[in-house]
């Protein structure tokens, strides 16, 4: 077993109670079904190893555990937190193992995943789990809880490991924008804005600075260029703000477009706070319109301010 899982930030204290509580009859006890099968066996020093792995939050979690997890038939009667999930010592004997795709479609299934993603011991632990979502992604990221599950491979893999979602959403024209529009879909964009090496995502960039306008007046869209003027590289970032300036006029009419120029003003260089400015004032209605709009108002002091400033330098 890997001793490096334990340290001064374990307190294992509540599951080492629980498992010498299990006394001679361990399966007398209504609560010892939440714990895993291979756990009611052990006794001793044994037990005492296993039960190291876990956090002290991984031991509240036992205690609050909503389900049961049969280890020995991998099936799930309802939604269950497992805090030994790496007590298991390969990634094929996990107990999701095979069942991945169809619980991650699953509203109590996908936090198992999820789970399980959070505790694997090692990045080639959740690749082995995320293997069983190759071809799947345009579905499960239009899935109301898949969704969450690629946003999970995404936080907590490396980038490369979780290249296949970036090839399976470039495949298909018309994807990436479709995805970037979606309810569930544009979260998957933001995470790998945020995530991947920019090297994996040029094109996937530069199909959504071809659509800018679209999809910063469009209700879900405009989240994606928001995330990509904050995090996007300098090139991309200055590409996004020439796109902003030459849509000006129709990012002002709509409420979200509107939220698109703050978020740009927000993260401008000054130079490009005073070329959106320019944009912005060239037509009156445009600034007022801006003015006026829900989320967009916040932006006219700042455009106006930026505009002063380069008056008096």
């Amino acid at each position: 077993m890997d001793s490096s899982h334990t340290g001064a930030g374990f307190a294992p204290r509540p599951l080492l109670a629980l498992v010498d509580r299990l006394g001679p009859c361990p399966h007398a006890h209504q609560w010892s079904r939440y714990l895993p099968a291979g756990v009611l066996k052990m006794k001793g020093a044994t037990a005492a190893a296993m039960v190291s792995l876990a956090s002290q939050k991984d031991a509240d979690l036992l205690t609050r555990s909503r389900g049961r997890l049969s280890t020995g038939s991998t099936t799930c009667s309802s939604p269950v937190e497992h805090p030994l999930v790496e007590a298991w010592p390969a990634p094929s004997e996990h107990p999701i193992a095979g069942r991945v795709w169809a619980l991650s479609q699953e509203q109590e299934g996908c936090r198992l995943v999820q789970d399980a993603l959070d505790a694997a011991g090692s990045n080639e632990a959740r690749e082995a789990l995320a293997c069983e979502l190759h071809g799947h992604v345009p579905k499960a990221m239009r899935s109301p809880h898949a969704n969450y599950v690629l946003q999970k491979c995404i936080a907590t893999m490396e980038p490369d490991s979780f290249q296949f979602i970036v090839d399976e959403l470039v495949s298909r024209r018309g994807l990436v924008v479709h995805c970037a529009k979606h309810r569930y879909g544009c979260r998957i964009i933001q995470q790998l804005l945020k995530h991947a090496r920019p090297s994996q995502l040029d094109w996937l960039v530069d199909v959504l600075l071809e659509d800018l306008t679209s999809l910063a007046c469009h209700v879900f869209g405009n989240y994606v260029v928001q995330v990509l003027l904050e995090f996007g590289t300098a090139s991309q970032r200055g590409e996004a703000m020439r796109g902003i300036r030459l849509g000006m006029a129709d990012l002002c009419q709509s409420i979200s477009g509107g939220a698109v120029i703050s978020a740009a003003v927000s993260h401008a260089a000054q130079e490009d706070k005073v070329f959106l400015t320019r944009a912005a004032v060239e037509d009156p209605e445009v600034l007022l319109s801006l003015a006026a709009s829900k989320y967009g108002s916040s932006a006219v002091p700042l455009l106006l301010q930026a505009l002063d400033d380069e008056a008096r330098a």
